[in-house]
């Protein structure tokens, strides 16, 4: 029988985290578009330090 720890509200933060930078390197431009998407959200929402480097986006990935 396996045993999973319970993800703690402070954890999802990061796992959220670890999840959208995972993914950024994905072939799938699909993927890579709802992981930087999803990047962008997390900023805002966690008041991450990252601000004015990060825009969402609708297909198109731009260096800013």
């Amino acid at each position: 029988m396996t045993v999973h720890q319970k993800i703690r509200p402070k954890d999802v933060p990061g796992t959220l985290l670890n999840m959208a930078l995972l993914n950024l390197g994905s072939s799938d431009p699909n993927l890579r578009t709802a992981a930087y998407n999803q990047l962008c959200a997390l900023t805002a929402t966690f008041d991450l330090k990252i601000e004015g480097q990060l825009l969402e986006t609708s297909g198109k990935l731009l260096n800013v």
